[in-house]
């Protein structure tokens, strides 16, 4: 039987990756590995984790007893040395909010040949909190009928430059219980019972993160309200009245998109574009900077990647977040041509679930405690 993709591929150059981590793990880093014999041994398997950082790809490719095959992200491909790694031991490729069926047969084809599949259902992260599973896990079990195998990871953030600064830190990974396969019901609403099953298949994998990551995760803001001020001024520093036509008419997109350092740094240097600016306003950036950010953007979801926004945010504020990014070019093309100076602030207020004490945050930053 021809198949899209062969299992297991790229046999040798992955076993060398998996022993030079094994090998030097211990010596790098503290690693806490429970229930790898809970793994099957034979057999088609999806096996699934939590998403906050690079490391846990590493730990599941390299405990895992078996070969395992990764789906990755494409549209924000890694570069450097990291980006020659990960090219070397190859993944299928999946372009984040394409309808593309590429990837889905190619991830099925594995699960035929008895193979092992790994998938990150949050697919990013980008957004503070426990982040809602994307449906595609669901759906790869229901096709294929493989068995699905939960992980719980630590907070994996900021671990990796740890390790080169000789500080050893403490890497988690707890292997759960195996799951069925995913089984829909005729009469049942399918888009439904796939998101059903693939919150399930989440809440499987954070009943097995650690307890203090599972409550920062689970903590979430409450009551979050974004703004965003812009004032323009003249070349001798008087007040500008922004037309009517040009005033964004909602700010509070691009304020979301500015208090979001994760997703920011990642749109920097995985697709490499200029908008590291939005959060950094309080530099009082000019007009030039804003408008090559917001461009940048546009032209990027307009021309490689149309579902961008709509695969993180749901289509209707998907769309809300290209509007207010067309909405901002326009006004900083006005302010470039008329030689205006820019002042804006990003505002964010939310309510700490812990404390109950409102918070605002002027200047963009990660909000560590979630």
């Amino acid at each position: 039987m021809t198949y899209s993709i062969q299992y297991p591929r790229n046999v040798f150059i992955r076993g060398i990756f998996r022993s030079a981590v094994r090998g030097l793990s211990p010596l790098l880093s503290q690693t806490k590995i429970t229930g790898l014999k809970k793994f099957p041994k034979h057999g088609p398997l999806i096996v699934v984790g939590n998403h906050t950082g690079a490391m846990e790809v590493v730990l599941m490719g390299t405990y895992s007893p078996r070969a395992l095959e990764f789906m990755g992200a494409v549209e924000m491909p890694w570069n450097g040395w990291m980006g020659k790694m990960i090219d070397a031991y190859g993944l299928i490729p999946v372009h984040r909010g394409s309808t593309s069926n590429t990837s889905m047969k190619m991830g099925i084809d594995i699960l035929k040949q008895g193979g092992m599949l790994g998938v990150f259902p949050e697919g990013g992260f980008w957004e503070p909190g426990k982040q809602k599973a994307q449906t595609g896990v669901a759906w790869l079990s229901h096709l294929s009928q493989a068995p699905i195998l939960p992980i719980g990871f630590g907070d994996t953030r900021g671990k990796m430059a740890e390790i080169f600064q000789w500080k050893r830190p403490l890497f988690e990974m707890n292997v759960g219980d195996v799951l069925p396969p995913v089984k829909l019901e005729k009469s049942s609403n399918k888009k439904e019972a796939l998101q059903q099953a693939a919150d399930a298949i989440m809440d499987a994998v954070w009943a097995l993160v650690p307890e203090d990551e599972r409550k920062r995760k689970e903590s979430q803001p409450e009551n979050e309200i974004f703004t965003l001020d812009i004032a323009l001024f003249d070349k001798n520093g008087q007040p500008v009245e922004i037309p009517a036509a040009l005033k964004l008419s909602d700010g509070s997109w691009i304020s979301r998109f500015a208090h979001r350092p994760n997703l920011i740094d990642s749109i920097r240097d995985y697709i490499f574009l200029p908008v590291q600016v939005l959060k950094e306003l309080d530099r009082k950036p000019a007009a030039e900077e804003i408008y090559q950010a917001a461009h940048s953007m546009l032209e990027y979801v307009e021309r490689d990647n149309p579902q961008y926004f709509n695969f993180r945010y749901g289509y209707k504020d998907g769309e809300a977040f290209q509007e207010s990014f067309s909405q901002l070019r326009e006004l900083m093309r006005w302010a470039m041509e008329n030689q205006l100076q820019v002042e804006a602030e990003a505002r964010y207020e939310y309510t700490d679930p812990g404390t109950g004490e409102r918070r605002v945050l002027h200047i963009p930053q990660e909000l560590e405690q979630w």
